[in-house]
């Protein structure tokens, strides 16, 4: 299908033993179509229960929209450990890279002391909430107490962001080696 200047075609294939940023990710694997100059694109792998799915425009400026779908996914950063939960959409283009549109639906993070929610359109007010347990947070050098929730509606921009909402703690204390009694 297609001409021969703009081809229809499928595709599939995998990246076996994927290391990004000294991280193990396994396979990874690809699949999709082009039709004309839009190439559609699904990425999974192994370690991660999500799937990445988007549609790019293959002209400058590059339009493009991306869904990603996690279902109780760990994700490991550096020393973090999180399972993600939700989906997400975005959309702009890629050249210059810009982003237009989000979206959080019950997306959710969770991780050693620390839950994080998000959910809504960032043009009408993404709802996000998130609580510490702060004696559970992996900090160095320093004992923590009591608990924190921020809850916040983040509305705007990508690139100009307005965020309004509430710090709350309760029973927070600190203490370094330095403090005899915890403040």
């Amino acid at each position: 299908h297609g001409g021969y200047r703009l081809p229809d075609t499928d595709f599939a294939g995998e990246l076996r033993d994927v290391v990004y940023q000294k991280q193990e990710h396994g396979t990874v694997r690809l699949e999709g179509t082009t039709h004309g100059k839009v190439a559609t694109v699904q990425v999974s792998a192994d370690k991660y229960a999500a799937t990445a799915t988007g549609d790019i425009t293959v002209e400058e400026p590059y339009p493009f929209t991306m869904e990603l779908k996690a279902n109780h996914t760990p994700i490991q950063y550096e020393q973090y450990d999180f399972i993600a939960e939700g989906r997400i959409e975005a959309g702009g283009q890629a050249q210059p890279l810009k982003a237009t549109h989000l979206r959080f639906d019950k997306f959710t993070l969770a991780a050693e002391g620390v839950d994080l929610s998000a959910d809504g359109l960032l043009d009408m007010g993404i709802r996000l909430n998130v609580t510490a347990d702060l004696p559970k947070l992996p900090v160095k050098d320093m004992e923590l107490g009591g608990t924190a929730e921020v809850m916040a509606t983040v509305c705007g921009t990508i690139n100009n962001p307005s965020i309004e909402g509430a710090l709350e703690t309760r029973n927070a204390t600190v203490r370094t080696k330095e403090m005899t009694d915890a403040a």
